[in-house]
């Protein structure tokens, strides 16, 4: 039997332990099984699943271009619900018997503030950060530094003053960068200058190149471009693996003389590391129709959340994978909307699953 993972350590871990069961064995026990308890703002909290009063949700969202799963109880009568966060695993694990433990522990996702440095990489003429300006706060702002207040995936519009008149849109990746599966390239000249090289570092798996949206190569890790007009163009790569993982990068270049004249690249100030985020955890709180969140509050860096009693969930009729269910302990802060307000979680425990299909 082959089963597709959605997970490298929550999906993976998660779905790696105990024992495979239908859905069906699972809904025919008639005792609550998902639940909740332990101190929120300082009183007791103790939330059983039985659809009637208390209710289970799941499904998927996004948090600034970044595919999440979610688990939600909620308690309509007391307008109150607790809701789990998982941020994207970096890829798909196609083989099960890779994943041998059943216990995870999974960081809280923070948001914070890092600054990004704009680079010309300059292989002919005579250009620099002059001529450069990012659009901030409803205003092109003309700096080789900007700061990036969440992680994510980021769509700067940026100018070229004296070059073009055109708006162009630089990617800035915060947290999410993949390793596993980079997208990653370089652009050079050839050695007559009339020609721009590309060349993917990862030469395995299927590639795509895209020279401001239009194809320019299949199935290649690299190629040329013969570009007639001078101008700044875009380059993106996109690398598929054979299980359905896929990932992108692109470039902003100028073509000067059918050769590469600069490139823009932003990279983190101060030798900062772009520590990775995928599959963290947040918690969202609702009370009374006022939203809290753990994803500002900076003391949960140092917190984590465990997993345990982690079981998978198979269809009996298409033996594919569809969903799982762990028991999860944590204690976190969270805060309103405008941080005037913080709630602490204390000896949270419960059992939550979430569907991944």
């Amino acid at each position: 039997m082959k089963i597709i993972l959605l997970s490298m350590s929550i999906l993976t871990v998660l779905l790696s332990c105990k024992k495979v069961k239908s859905e069906l064995e699972n809904q025919e026990s008639s005792s609550p099984i998902y639940n909740i308890n332990g101190i929120i703002d300082n009183k007791d909290i103790n939330y059983m699943v039985d659809d009637s009063a208390v209710f289970l949700t799941y499904g998927t969202g996004d948090i600034n271009g970044i595919k999440t799963f979610y688990s939600k109880i909620e308690n309509p009568l007391e307008k109150s619900s607790i809701k789990l966060i998982f941020t994207k695993p970096e890829i798909i694990h196609p083989n099960i018997s890779n994943y041998n433990t059943s216990n995870l522990s999974i960081p809280f996702l923070v948001h914070e503030k890092q600054c990004f440095n704009f680079n010309f990489d300059i292989f002919s003429g005579n250009y620099n950060l002059d001529y450069f300006s990012y659009f901030s706060n409803n205003q092109f702002i003309k700096s080789s530094e900007i700061e990036i207040e969440e992680k994510g995936i980021h769509r700067i519009d940026v100018r070229f003053k004296g070059i073009s008149s055109n708006t162009y849109t630089q990617t800035i990746n915060y947290g999410f960068e993949s390793k596993l599966l980079s997208a990653y390239f370089e652009l050079n000249n050839n050695s007559n200058f009339d020609k721009i090289l590309f060349t993917a570092t990862n030469t395995n798996h299927n590639h795509q190149w895209f020279i401001n949206g239009q194809s320019v190569g299949n199935n290649q890790s690299f190629g040329e471009l013969s570009l007639k007009d001078d101008g700044v163009y875009k380059i993106t790569h996109i690398i598929t693996d054979d299980y359905g993982n896929n990932n992108e990068y692109s470039i902003l270049f100028y073509s000067s003389e059918y050769s590469l004249a600069w490139l823009l690249n932003t990279k983190l100030c101060n030798n900062s590391t772009n520590k990775s985020s995928f599959e963290n955890i947040s918690i969202e709180y609702e009370k009374d129709g006022e939203l809290y969140t753990s994803i500002n509050t900076k003391s949960n860096k140092n917190k984590s959340v465990s997993l345990t009693n982690i079981e998978y969930f198979i269809d009996d009729s298409s033996n594919s994978l569809i969903s799982t269910k762990f028991d999860i302990s944590f204690n976190c802060d969270l805060y309103n909307q405008d941080l005037s307000k913080k709630i602490e979680f204390k000896d949270i425990k419960g059992t939550f699953k979430y569907d991944i299909k």
